[in-house]
């Protein structure tokens, strides 16, 4: 990625956002809207089962999220839901959700999209693309990049490493490298299971993120511009497909306006309040009416209803809301062993934010422990604290003592990306 980012003039981690839409940039001839949506999927040998038992153990896909996308305004105009989480990604290749229009027929452009879990199995997103119909408009960001640098502004949202890797292209087309976009995960915890990722989801406004943008040069020198504005992007700890982001109020005539910029609820229920009947700006036949656009009920009804709001003396707090560190269960046991020099086990220790299985990077000879956040160098006589490559295991007390902090039952090899 130094190749390309060298040629653009931007860091690695805003060449890649900048180049993002080396993703799909096909036309959508359909009716609906479409998202594509890749995650993190680590790769797997043998026949399906096998797979599917792998990826039990140690997988970044999972369920299809929910998405909805907003007008200019605010309202609702398309959405695609996954009810029960029962919609899985396929592994390793991206995933088209075409979100439908509430009002059949419409062609209305999205400015806003919210994306967020549908089942309590944690997904990893590297990249969101999206394309309305008919037409060859495009929008497309990388959350997990976006997440990572947004450390530095105080945001801990919870960003990995990906195992998937994307081909980007100088804009010349005549350059190409391999790279792993870092992904964001979201999940939503169930009767059985608690959370293991305590963020549901997150939205953008889409303009700011148009594959011709030339805003990330500007950004990369001015990060709090991209990570202040929760109507620019936002990830949340509470977050469902009826719950409404911040947008920017009124519209900006062009994308990537300096913040501090007005902001408000899109519509009701806000991003304060989970369900309809929870929200003090509707009433009880508002907030039904509301959940039947959801298909929550046998009602007929008209989807297009916009709900106004109204003065809420709800404090409202636009930064990011407090983040609870939870032990990270799904991981136990698990470590992935990188030879990618671009995956850095000290960043990934350095941000509090990061969430994933233990990482020890074989160019940096350093390992990150992720529940403490903690770094420990490869084992030597001197070391009173380390961790042993060739036995997978940490240790307290140096090699001498071999005071067994930690086995890892299930380790993961990344190898070193092919140069193009």
């Amino acid at each position: 990625m130094a190749g390309i980012a060298a040629e653009l003039g931007l860091g690695v981690a805003f060449a890649l956002m900048f180049l993002a839409p080396s993703l799909d940039q096909s036309q959508n001839d359909s009716p609906k809207i479409r998202v594509q949506i890749k995650v993190g999927l680590e790769s797997a040998d043998g026949d399906e089962y096998e797979r599917e038992e792998v990826y039990k153990n140690l997988n970044m896909g999972g369920a299809v999220p929910n998405v909805v996308l907003f007008n200019a305004n605010g309202d609702r105009i398309a959405y695609h839901r996954n009810e029960g989480g029962n919609e899985k990604m396929e592994h390793n290749a991206p995933h088209d959700i075409f979100a439908e229009y509430f009002d059949q027929g419409s062609t209305q452009t999205p400015e806003y999209i919210s994306v967020t879990a549908s089942g309590s199995d944690a997904v990893c997103i590297t990249s969101v693309s999206v394309t309305p119909p008919n037409t060859k408009e495009m929008w497309a960001f990388l959350p997990g990049e976006i997440a990572a640098e947004c450390a530095g502004q105080g945001k801990t949202w919870p960003w990995f490493y990906s195992q998937a890797s994307i081909t980007v292209k100088s804009e010349d087309g005549f350059t190409e490298e391999n790279v792993r976009p870092r992904c964001l995960w979201i999940d939503r915890s169930s009767e059985e299971q608690a959370a293991s990722v305590p963020f549901e989801g997150f939205s953008a406004h889409l303009p700011d993120f148009k594959v011709d943008n030339s805003k990330w040069e500007e950004w990369e020198n001015d990060l709090f511009q991209m990570c202040a504005s929760g109507a620019r992007f936002e990830v949340y700890e509470h977050m469902n497909e009826k719950q409404c982001p911040q947008i920017l109020t009124p519209p900006p005539e062009i994308s990537g306006v300096g913040i501090p910029y007005d902001e408000r609820p899109a519509c009701h229920p806000d991003r304060f309040h989970g369900q309809p009947q929870e929200d003090p700006a509707l009433d009880a036949e508002q907030a039904e009416r509301v959940n039947c656009m959801f298909d929550d009920c046998q009602e007929e009804t008209t989807p297009d209803m916009i709900v106004t709001p109204i003065n809420n003396k709800r404090s409202h707090q636009f930064g990011s809301l407090s983040r609870r560190r939870q032990k990270q269960k799904r991981w136990v046991g698990q470590m992935i062993w990188s030879q990618d020099e671009t995956a850095s086990a000290v960043d990934l220790c350095n941000d509090p934010g990061s969430r994933g299985p233990d990482f020890f990077s074989e160019s940096e000879q350093k390992f990150c422990d992720m529940d403490t956040h903690k770094i420990f160098p490869v084992c030597s006589s001197e070391e009173v604290e380390c961790f042993d490559p060739y036995q997978n295991i940490t240790l307290h007390g140096g090699v001498n003592r071999r005071g067994l902090k930690r086995r890892y039952t299930n380790v993961k090899h990344w190898e070193r990306l092919n140069a193009l």
